[in-house]
């Protein structure tokens, strides 16, 4: 008779302590339900931005939603990892291709690099034909091909642009342009190197 009473006890306190957990985990896992709903619009969010080629402004609203990403917290076992390899496969793709642009410039500057400093080489190494007007339309033409040649890695491009100018100005000196001649032409030098 005793040990009918102390199962109903005990079984008691076990039902009491299971529906508590119960009740517990339901609240939980709503609360991690709603997480999850929150961060797969986020997911959603990046997944519309991955594409972007406006790396700038792209770059800030994905940090952003980073950092909302952060702020929900946990949205359980359950989904957590798989919601974590959605967002992070999205967040990846447009870095990934971000890094691969600008690394696709950086070579591209560091080719224009090597063009200007061939054509510097060219315009010191160049004759100047007697005639006047020739001499100067051999200078425009290479004016012309230099700015045409585009940017260089931003460490580069005084240095560049300082050999470039003195090689041009030791031609124009060598002229000997007077007055208004020389003003006219210098001037528009400068017009077309900016």
């Amino acid at each position: 008779k005793e040990n009918d009473a102390v199962w109903k006890t005990f079984r008691s306190l076990c039902d009491q302590f299971f529906e508590e957990k119960s009740e517990y985990f339901k609240d939980v896992h709503e609360e991690f339900d709603e997480i999850a709903s929150k961060k797969e619009q986020l997911i959603e969010k990046v997944e519309a931005l991955k594409d972007s080629t406006d790396w700038k402004d792209t770059t800030h609203k994905i940090i952003g939603i980073q950092k909302d990403w952060k702020k929900l917290g946990s949205a359980g076992q359950k989904n957590e990892n798989r919601l974590w390899k959605q967002f992070r496969a999205a967040c990846d793709y447009f870095f990934d291709a971000k890094k691969a642009h600008f690394a696709a410039k950086d070579q591209e500057f560091v080719d224009n690099l090597r063009q200007k400093q061939d054509l510097i080489k060219e315009l010191e190494d160049f004759k100047l034909p007697k005639e006047k007007e020739k001499a100067i339309e051999a200078l425009k033409d290479f004016a012309e091909r230099f700015s045409a040649i585009g940017f260089v890695p931003a460490k580069n491009k005084d240095e560049v642009f300082k050999s470039y100018k003195k090689a041009l100005d030791a031609h124009y000196d060598a002229l000997n342009l007077e007055g208004d001649e020389k003003a006219a032409v210098m001037f528009e030098t400068r017009l077309n190197t900016i």
